[in-house]
């Protein structure tokens, strides 16, 4: 793989074995149900952006970092590229400052794209656009795991595969150049 191609890494699912909205959402509910109901609303009202954003703003208040069950074979990936000295960087449709603090929380350096109030849900065609704006079409290539990155592979010059169903494999080979798959765990 080109040093000179950038490596962008979905999150969830990808990075880590779980959804982090998921984890935030229960996180709240054993927090305060009051705000959890909240959350829930903004959800059915305005939609996932909203929703996102609120349960980020609650973890940062609380100073809440999950307890990641993370992918070490990604992990170490990442880090053997980004040691060649290419750029490796974190695009999720998760709220991008929480993902930022549990990185940093990590030491893993890796600048993040994500959701961010007044923007759009980064995820599928939201996130190839992201891409395709900063890297150009090819021009980047990107580690996803789910339907969602079906979206996303066929813009990437190389599809990387992690954690994902042999029918999403099958559909990403139909449709990207998949240069690797690392398999479900």
């Amino acid at each position: 793989m080109g040093v000179n191609i950038p490596l962008a890494l979905d999150f969830d699912g990808t990075l880590h074995h779980g959804d982090l909205g998921v984890m935030a959402l229960r996180w709240l509910l054993g927090k305060s149900p009051k705000r959890w109901g909240h959350a829930v609303y903004l959800l059915a009202r305005y939609g996932k952006v909203a929703h996102k954003v609120y349960l980020e703003k609650q973890a940062l208040k609380a100073n809440w970092l999950p307890a990641l069950n993370w992918d070490a074979r990604l992990l170490a990936f990442a880090s053997q590229q980004a040691q060649k000295g290419r750029e490796v960087l974190v695009v999720t449709g998760s709220a991008q400052t929480l993902v930022e603090n549990i990185l940093r929380a990590h030491n893993l350096p890796y600048p993040v794209i994500g959701t961010v109030a007044n923007g759009p849900n980064l995820i599928a065609r939201h996130k190839a656009r992201a891409l395709i704006q900063r890297y150009g079409e090819h021009g980047f290539d990107y580690a996803g795991n789910s339907a969602d990155d079906l979206k996303v592979w066929p813009h990437a010059r190389r599809a990387i595969i992690a954690n994902a169903s042999s029918s999403t494999i099958a559909k990403a080979k139909a449709t990207s150049h998949v240069s690797q798959i690392f398999p479900k765990q």
